[in-house]
Parts: structure tokens; sequence; C-alpha cells
């Protein structure tokens, strides 16, 4: 009797525990200008919703937010991240881009979107419900799927327009109408700019990972749709015997029940990295590029797996300076003053010599760029840096086309 009084008293206690949250170390570090904080988890919830529901309310009040761009691993704490954990060790610097031998710890990744304030939830003209992005996955264990919650929290500064007060999205987007566009052609490349783009890890430093190498993909693969909200179609996945195919994976099928398709429209993102490329977007599903096969992907799924779809100019300007440079794709890309065609030309580029670096200041198709014109190539080059700068500009540039892939290209292997 003594044990079962003993055993109820001891589930009661470990209940009643409340869920802490300790910071892994006292400084902050930044990497590709994201502030990075890293965080243990003591006692977390069992019910994924819950944990969700906790690591959120932890977040928005003691946490600064708006500080700038910035992205939080929380870690269930284990016997290899205990709350008090402090690392000498290079490989497992959790201060590093990757985050090396404790990576199947975590157990919730909160980042901001570089940017995203120019998006709209809807393509109507709606900007009252513009709002950061932000992007919220959690899993249980290390043993769990990936899960996309809503994180909603604004940190648009206010600005006064005609005398109405609004947040910056919508400062930008009167802002993009006054450069002489119409209403209709500014919310047409809004719409362009949300249709196009490639699927990646949600969390990046898990796209090295051999899991999801070399086409990133889930270990089962992505359930194929015949059209958004259609039936389902089959499999996108890596199919035989990775022991005897030394391309398995390099290789992805489209596998249904009298079907094996091999698809091969995909992205370099990185070295031997490669990203599926989506075309259109609509009511949660993508749309897979393919010339031959009519083939959609759920956007609950994929953020579910542990992956993300995003947009081409998000991509690249969050990679900007991961990257050597952009360079623009033949015959080249024009500078101007405003981001419209109707801005003064005051530059232009072409060929490797031109090294564009994008800003976080965009309107539509067009980024506000940094280029460098170098006198030689830096990857074949015995001048210094400094030596062997020419001059450098800046100015607005189309960094998406018209169909909503990227007019730059950049070393996805380095020099």
């Amino acid at each position: 009797m003594k044990i079962i009084y003993i055993s109820i008293l001891l589930t009661i206690f470990s209940c009643n525990k409340k869920t802490e949250f300790f910071p892994l170390k006292t400084e902050e570090s930044f990497s590709n200008n994201k502030r990075h904080q890293h965080i243990v988890v003591a006692n977390s919830a069992t019910n994924l919703d819950s944990l969700a529901h906790t690591i959120k309310r932890y977040s928005m009040s003691n946490i600064d937010l708006c500080k700038n761009d910035i992205r939080i691993f929380f870690y269930k704490e284990t016997w290899d991240t205990p709350r008090d954990f402090k690392s000498n060790d290079d490989d497992c610097n959790f201060g590093s881009e990757y985050i090396g031998c404790h990576t199947d710890d975590i157990i919730c990744v909160l980042e901001s979107g570089a940017n995203q304030k120019n998006k709209y939830f809807s393509f109507a003209f709606d900007p009252l419900k513009a709002l950061d992005y932000w992007s919220f996955t959690v899993r249980k264990n290390r043993d769990s799927d990936w899960k996309q919650y809503p994180f909603e929290f604004s940190c648009g500064k206010k600005q006064k327009i005609n005398k109405v007060t609004v947040t910056s999205p919508i400062a930008e987007f009167v802002a993009d109408i006054a450069h002489n566009d119409t209403i209709a052609n500014v919310l047409l490349n809004k719409r362009k700019l949300l249709k196009s783009g490639i699927i990646i890890t949600a969390i990046d430093s898990l796209k090295y990972a051999k899991k999801n190498c070399c086409i990133l993909s889930p270990k089962d693969g992505f359930t194929a749709y015949s059209a958004p909200n259609g039936k389902e179609i089959g499999k996108v996945k890596r199919i035989g015997n990775k022991e005897t195919n030394n391309q398995f994976a390099y290789e992805i099928y489209f596998v249904s029940e009298n079907q094996k398709i091999k698809l091969t429209d995909y992205s370099e993102i990185g070295y031997e990295i490669f990203a599926f490329n989506f075309t259109d977007s609509v009511n949660g599903f993508v749309k897979l590029k393919n010339q031959h096969l009519n083939i959609w992907f759920r956007l609950n799924e994929i953020n579910h797996l542990g992956f993300k779809a995003v947009t081409w100019m998000d991509y690249m300007v969050l990679n900007s300076e991961k990257v050597l440079g952009y360079y623009a794709k033949k015959p080249g890309l024009r500078i101007r003053t405003k981001p419209n065609t109707t801005g003064k030309i005051i530059g232009s580029v072409k060929g490797e010599l031109f090294e564009i670096k994008l800003t976080k200041n965009i309107s539509g198709q067009w980024a506000k760029v940094m280029v460098t014109k170098y006198k030689e190539h830096p990857c074949n080059t015995e001048l210094d840096e400094k030596a062997n700068i020419e001059y450098k500009s800046e100015g607005w540039m189309k960094v998406i086309a018209d169909n909503g892939t990227p007019n730059l290209w950049s070393y996805s292997r380095g020099c």
C-alpha cells in the first residue's frame, strides 16, 4: 500500500512540474546578420500544442523579438544538453550556424523572416492584415515530426501617410503606387512573388543532414496531388537501395500504382544540395515545376515534415551574405534610382566582375543592391581585396523576373 501511495505522489509531483527556460549562454551570437539565442526547456510539456503555446508565451514575454533579425533554438533538457551547458568545443558551439552534435535535441525553432513585411496575407488589397512573418516549428522530441504553428508578432514601426496612420508594410505599398505604378501592377507583382520559389529545410543547418541529402526531401517523400485540394495521385520520393546505388541520394521519382517517373527539375542551392522548384501557389498548395506532370504538394505536409516553401526573393535576401556574390544573368541588368522602370538609370551590370549583394530593402520584384566592380575575379587574382576593387555603387535592381524566377545567379559550390 505504501508503494502505491508513493507512486501516486511521484506521479502528481511530476505532473505539476512547471516548464522552465534556461538560456545556454549569456552572450548572443551573430551570424549572417541573424541574432542567435539558444535556450534549454526543462520539464517540457508532453502535448505538442501545449508545448508550442508555452514556448510562444515565453518568447513574447521574455525575448526582445524586435531588436533585429533573430533565430531562437529551443532544446529539450537531456544529458547532452543540460540547463547549465557551457561549450568550448567549436564542433558543438551553439553560437555557430551549424549546431554541431546537439542538433537532435532541438524541439523548437523560432525565426523572424527577412523583410517579409512586404507580403500580405491575401492577394486582395487588405493592408490592415499585414504582419511581420515568423517561422515557428515545434516537435516533442528527436523522434517526432516537425509541426508548423502560426506566430503573429509585428515589429513594424508606425508611419503617417496622408494623415492616416499605417504600419511600415502599408507605407511601402503606398510608395510602390507613388512610383507611377498602377494598383493593378503592384498587386500583380506581389502575387508573382508569392507564386514561385523552392522547398528547403525549415532549419537551415539540416539541409546538410544525411537523411535529407542530397535533393532536399523527407525520408518517405511528399504526397503528390492532382490539383489544389485534389486527389492523391502518388508520392515524390527516393526509391531503391542506397547500399547498392551510389546515386540514390541524387535521384527522385514520382511513384504511383502504375508509374515510376524520374524527376529532374530542381535547383542547386549549395555544394551538391538541391531543392525542388515550385511555380505556383494556390489555396495552401504549391505546384512542382515539371514540364510533363501536374503535381501539387500540400503546404501543411511540407511544414509538418520539417520543410518550408520560400519565394526566390526571400531566399536570396536571406542568403546574400552566405554566397560569394550574386551575378546578373545574360544580357545583364540596369541599376536605377527607383524600384521601377521609370527610375533614372545610374549604371548597369554584366558579367562576373560585378558582384551584387542584396539589402533587405525590397519593393515588389525589386531590391536595393550594393554592387562591387572588381578589376579581376576574386577567385582568380593575386590582388588583395582593397586593391582589386575598381568602384562600388548602389541602387535599385529588378532581381525577380516577370515569371517569378531570379534574374541573378551565384556560385553554389564556391570559387
